[in-house]
């Protein structure tokens, strides 16, 4: 029986990161955001730092943006009888509670009247400056200790990541500790693996949840992980039976086992509450509502005002099989999208590149209503370029200890945002979350000088 190295920090000459050390980093980090985010507050016009849960819901009424008057709305509710009013249960069935219950503690606590979006953002520097702090240490063994100490700001040389994390609008989407969530779960899947921690692999896990617990569309990531998973033990019981134990170590397998199986734990709770209350164990019912637009007449939604529905292709059930017009089943939604593969992704592949090419700091949250600049086209194809210098890393990296979790990671990733943006109508905040992951996940992936993997062997 052969034994693994204890540490891979030891196993490349540097002794662990000291606590100490991370603390001072990410009081470094915070300060930092926090100037940014100073900065970044005259991106959002209608929405400022002083406004009441009221006036941000009667502010985003009037400019169109109705998700964060409805998260107000729960919120308040939360706040004053300590869950969502009968009347107002719809909010939990569209949405998951996550954000709701987090305002809804803040307005308990520091009243209705508070500056709510202040806490918001404090708690948000927070989760930024901890995934901070995550890939510094994922990076220490990679490069020079300033290098890696400079590298978590790299993905905010970009505009999109302070707007979508910073600006007063974003916070009151709830999508920033998605966002952050999520990235430290990727960061700690990668720790886990190369020290063999299974209290990072837990947490990895719990992070998971918690990015689906705020916005829904991230319980689709979580699903497909979790096919990936299977993937990846299929791949380890195959290596085991041909007696190619290199290609998925016992790291590997207890980091994306243990998340996965962590994240489902924690997700359980909200299905058996859905199952109580709607008889249906399903995450939230917006793919009800996505079906439904799609079987509408475009007329119809543009006279309820879903333009950006239809502008974002999400009325080509009923556009490529009118017969189906006016249906309520799901089932017409799949049929339509099965009959008419091809001409469905090519109608959404024809609207893809304005929502990739919007401006870093947009009108609207939905609709690609304004011409990039050039500099934003130039930062787009950018950040286009990292996922694809981060798929050609991937395949060079094929034969090293870390390409397993890599590969489960990002391709279930990218996998998962294909299946989205196929079947649900593109809105321009859809596509703010693989920019900002396509920086980091290329940050872990960059040449290492010393691959802390490479003494590594299965017990």
């Amino acid at each position: 029986m052969q034994v693994v190295q204890k540490s891979s920090a030891a196993q490349v000459g540097r002794p662990p990161l000291p606590l100490r050390s991370s603390a001072l980093h990410f009081a470094g980090y915070l300060a930092l955001l926090g100037v940014l985010a100073l900065l970044c507050a005259r991106w959002t016009p209608g929405l400022h730092w002083g406004m009441s849960a009221a006036e941000i819901a009667a502010a985003t009424a009037r400019s169109g943006a109705h998700d964060p008057g409805s998260f107000i709305t729960g919120a308040q509710d939360i706040a004053r009888y300590g869950w969502v009013t009968p009347q107002n249960y719809w909010l939990v069935h569209l949405w998951p509670p996550g954000f709701m219950l987090l305002q809804g503690a803040l307005l308990r606590v520091l009243g209705e009247g508070t500056p709510i979006l202040v806490p918001l953002l404090l708690l948000a520097l927070l989760c930024s400056a901890a995934w901070m702090v995550l890939l510094r240490e994922v990076l220490r063994p990679r490069m020079p200790l300033p290098a890696a100490t400079l590298a978590p700001l790299v993905p905010f040389a970009f505009p999109v990541a302070p707007f979508v994390l910073f600006t007063p609008l974003a916070l009151s989407l709830g999508e920033t500790f998605s966002i952050s969530f999520f990235l430290g779960a990727f960061l700690l899947v990668l720790l886990a693996r190369r020290t063999a921690s299974w209290w990072q692999a837990v947490s990895a896990g719990l992070l998971l949840a918690l990015s689906a617990y705020f916005r829904s569309q991230f319980e689709v990531l979580v699903a497909v992980l979790t096919l990936g998973a299977g993937v990846v033990l299929a791949a380890s019981v195959l290596a085991f039976l041909r007696k190619r134990k290199g290609l998925v170590d016992r790291n590997t397998l207890r980091a994306v086992l243990v998340s996965v199986a962590v994240a489902h734990l924690a997700m359980l709770p909200w299905r058996i509450h859905n199952y109580l209350e709607a008889g249906t164990a399903g995450w939230v019912q917006t793919s009800t509502v996505i079906a439904i637009n799609s079987l509408t007449p475009e007329a119809e939604l543009l006279r309820l005002g879903g333009h950006f529905v239809v502008e974002g292709g999400g009325h080509l059930a009923c556009k490529l099989e009118p017969s189906f017009c006016g249906q309520k089943d799901q089932e017409f939604f799949y049929r339509a999208f099965f009959m008419h593969p091809v001409e469905w992704i090519v109608e959404k592949a024809r609207r893809l590149p304005p929502y990739w090419l919007a401006p870093s700091l947009p009108s609207s949250l939905s609709s690609v209503d304004v011409a990039p600049a050039w500099y934003d086209i130039l930062a787009n194809l950018v950040l286009l370029g990292c996922i694809v210098a981060s798929l050609w890393r991937l395949w060079r990296i094929r034969r090293e200890a870390e390409f397993a979790v890599q590969a489960w990671f990002q391709l279930s990733f990218y996998v998962a945002l294909a299946g989205v943006y196929t079947l649900a109508h593109f809105e321009g905040r859809y596509f703010y979350l693989p920019k900002i992951f396509s920086v980091v996940a290329l940050l872990t992936l960059l040449p290492s000088r010393a691959d802390p993997s490479k003494n590594e062997v299965n017990r």
